[in-house]
């Protein structure tokens, strides 16, 4: 199946949205779903390992605590599609601070989302059709169910498709 950028960043944002994750990191896992599907051959299947992995993870704890000079990873696992938005974040406030992590599922997710803001630009990337059905379930998490109450607020065409 032949998907544009565009296409990859959307169905990962509602995907990450339906995994769980806060409108915040969900953006952020949309952009580096877009960084690891054009760097790498398995990127999208990188980046549906670290939705399952964030899927009921708490993101609201914090994951690194101040140690000295660095940053450490506290006890336990944390996430890619939490680690990697965090470190940049940390990087970003204190520019040449150490950031220490060690137990997270996907590491190329964390460098993607620790790498240039820039938006790579390329050509539609050919996807296994696998592969996207399953993002698109995720996703699917996301949508309101089809009913006179939602059509009449204003969902789908309304009470009355004529076209």
């Amino acid at each position: 199946m032949i998907v544009s950028l565009n296409e990859i960043e959307n169905v990962c944002y509602r995907a990450a949205l339906g995994v769980g994750l806060p409108q915040g990191l969900a953006e952020d896992a949309a952009r580096t779903a877009v960084k690891l599907a054009s760097a790498h051959a398995d990127g999208l299947a990188l980046m549906l390992k670290a939705l399952r992995s964030a899927e009921g993870h708490d993101s609201t704890a914090a994951p690194f605590e101040r140690k000295g000079s660095a940053w450490v990873q506290r006890d336990g696992f944390v996430p890619a599609l939490i680690a990697g938005p965090v470190i940049a974040d940390l990087l970003a406030a204190e520019p040449g601070v150490s950031v220490e992590y060690d137990n997270t599922d996907v590491p190329e997710a964390v460098a993607a989302a620790m790498a240039d803001g820039a938006r790579p630009s390329g050509n539609p990337l050919d996807i296994d059709d696998g592969l996207w059905r399953e993002l698109a379930r995720l996703a699917s998490r996301t949508y309101v169910p089809a009913s006179d109450a939602s059509r009449l607020m204003g969902a789908g065409a309304g009470l009355l498709d004529n076209d």
